[in-house]
């Protein structure tokens, strides 16, 4: 399962949403130290460890998805 950073709070949490949509509050110093929001992590014995290829997956599908909503506004 992946978790994906959505926010942090008062610089001592982050809100990690699962690939289910459950929100899990753990602490920032769980997460790389140059960590973005949309980051996307595995959890492997409590420890979250950063997932380069699905984030960039991820941003790319989104990115691409943005680009055909924005193509169909204009050519309306």
């Amino acid at each position: 399962m992946f978790f994906t950073l959505d926010r942090t709070e008062e610089n001592t949490f982050a809100v990690l949403l699962d690939d289910d949509g459950n929100k899990h509050i753990v602490p920032l110093t769980s997460l790389n130290p140059d960590f973005k929001a949309g980051d996307v992590y595995t959890s492997e014995n409590g420890n979250y460890i950063y997932n380069e290829k699905e984030t960039a997956l991820r941003r790319s599908k989104n990115s691409q998805k943005l680009k055909n909503l924005l193509n169909k506004a204009i050519n309306r």
